[in-house]
């Protein structure tokens, strides 16, 4: 099966050179975030695992102790999120969706529609390991009615395999006969259908079901039910026709109003970096008519305008991307970060590979042959000059790599 993921392998891995650029970019007066930004970023979650254990055996500490103690905000979160395995990362969001003031229902909707039953059994064994709870129990004690009992289902990791074509229809009828076709709702029906049968098996259904009756499952759903059931059994619809579609649709909503949801933006990006994200962002694009890599720049909300991102795009100036006077961009940092770090390194919306931003003239770029379009490396550094400030660095160096190095590992560090 095709790699879909973002974030790769790096080619040359050395976990032991690894911690020691980490422990220099830590080491003094000053954190060189950039530095550990781009060095994990470039990294698998399994290298990072192995980062982190030679760091502990080089210094005697831990590495992610040592980063939050160095780091802050939103840039700590995301930098711990990258470090944690994604079993553990998923136990302990439901954790805190389970244990915070009140439940968080849509990271509970979100995980349990959206992973494997494979993925679902490991996040149970680790959230009794890490938590020293089950988490059904937390589940049902937070949870109530239909919507616990579904949860309940999925939470058994045990989905039906294949299609079996002698209930397809059947299936249809069942449904139809649960909502549309009669007074009231047989949430059982319902229940029981979408929560145990296999994806490929659920599309034929929705597609027996619309020859039925004429209209989508999803319609029957929003008109028959309400509240958390209603979000959870639109949620398992959508994962069976397209995990990718519905978490594109997850980044578009964290980000549709005033104000992005950086927890579910964040959540989303690193928890898929290694598993769809080349998908979300074609299914985002595709949507929204927007590339993922300018929704996620230049959020309209995030500049009280109504413009589209293209006309964001060109109203903050091109490669450079200045605000205007007088605007600012709340979390422009961390948005970029975020961009450049789960989402590949790549806009969508442009395929040349010439037509460099002109500032690049001004970097020293150290250890390249001679022929900059046509080298092969695994891993090449650019060191900035230092005349500009961090946030055009970091562009610029990107824009540089990426439009050279598009199928590369890359590790930028700015000094």
């Amino acid at each position: 099966m095709e790699y879909r993921g973002s974030v790769r392998p790096f080619v040359n891995f050395n976990d032991k050179h690894d911690a020691e650029i980490l422990h220099k970019a830590m080491k003094g007066l000053g954190t060189h975030e950039d530095t550990i930004l781009m060095l994990l970023s470039a990294r698998s979650n399994d290298q990072r695992q192995q980062i982190k254990a030679a760091y502990k055996t080089a210094y005697g500490k831990d590495l992610v102790s040592a980063l939050k103690s160095e780091l802050g905000g939103l840039f700590e979160n995301l930098i711990v999120a990258l470090m944690t395995p994604p079993a553990s990362y998923d136990a302990s969001q439901l954790h805190k969706a389970l244990k915070g003031a009140g439940t968080e229902d849509d990271v509970l909707i979100e995980i349990l529609a959206s992973r494997t039953g494979e993925q679902i059994k490991d996040i149970i064994k680790v959230y009794k390991k890490e938590f020293n709870g089950k988490l059904e129990k937390d589940v049902c004690d937070d949870t109530s009615g239909h919507y616990r009992r579904l949860l309940v289902i999925l939470l058994q990791g045990s989905r039906e395999v294949g299609v079996d074509e002698d209930k397809i229809e059947k299936d249809a009828k069942d449904l139809y006969a649960a909502g549309e076709g009669k007074f009231g709702t047989d949430e059982e029906k319902f229940i029981t259908i979408l929560g145990n049968r296999s994806a490929e098996h659920l599309r034929k259904v929705f597609e027996a079901y619309k020859k039925l009756s004429g209209s989508e499952i999803e319609d029957s759903i929003e008109g028959e039910t309400t509240g958390n059931l209603e979000n959870l059994l639109l949620a398992v619809v959508k994962c069976a026709r397209s995990v990718p579609q519905f978490f594109a649709e997850g980044l578009y909503r964290s980000m549709r109003h005033a104000g992005t949801d950086d927890d579910t933006l964040m959540r989303i990006m690193v928890s898929r970096s290694e598993v769809d994200m080349l998908d979300i962002r074609a299914c985002f694009k595709k949507t929204y008519g927007a590339s993922l890599y300018d929704t996620t720049q230049f959020p309209p909300d995030a500049l009280n305008s109504s413009l589209p991102p293209h006309a964001l795009k060109q109203q903050l100036g091109g490669h450079d991307r200045r605000l205007p006077e007088g605007v600012t961009l709340p979390l422009w940092r961390e948005r970029l970060m975020w961009l450049y770090v789960l989402s590949g390194l790549e806009d969508e919306s442009s395929s040349s590979r010439s037509g460099l931003p002109d500032r690049v003239a001004s970097f020293q770029v150290y250890n390249l042959p001679s022929s900059i379009e046509t080298m092969n490396l695994a891993s090449v550094t650019y060191m900035c000059d230092g005349k500009h400030d961090e946030r055009t660095k970091l562009h610029i160096c990107i824009k540089y790599a990426k439009r050279n190095m598009l199928d590369q590992n890359i590790a930028v560090e700015c000094s």
